[in-house]
């Protein structure tokens, strides 16, 4: 099982590929980037995606993490 990453930046390509191969292995994430941030009573991120030649998906992606504040996670 793929552990869930648990900061926008934790996000990678090769996160994503491995989460998705089940699903889809020809689709194939080249990069991403976060391209916006909320904070609230969880963290939110919009992610970017590229992806290799041939492959296609979503332009980007709604991703939600712990809060960042320790405070807020407890």
């Amino acid at each position: 099982m793929v552990r869930l990453p648990e900061t926008p930046e934790a996000v990678t390509a090769a996160w994503l590929n491995e989460a998705l191969a089940k699903r889809d292995p020809a689709v194939r994430v080249a990069s991403v980037r976060v391209v916006g941030e909320a904070t609230g009573t969880n963290h939110n991120a919009r992610l970017a995606l590229e992806y290799d030649s041939g492959a296609v998906g979503p332009a980007t992606v709604f991703g939600k993490f712990p809060p960042r504040k320790r405070r807020q996670r407890e």
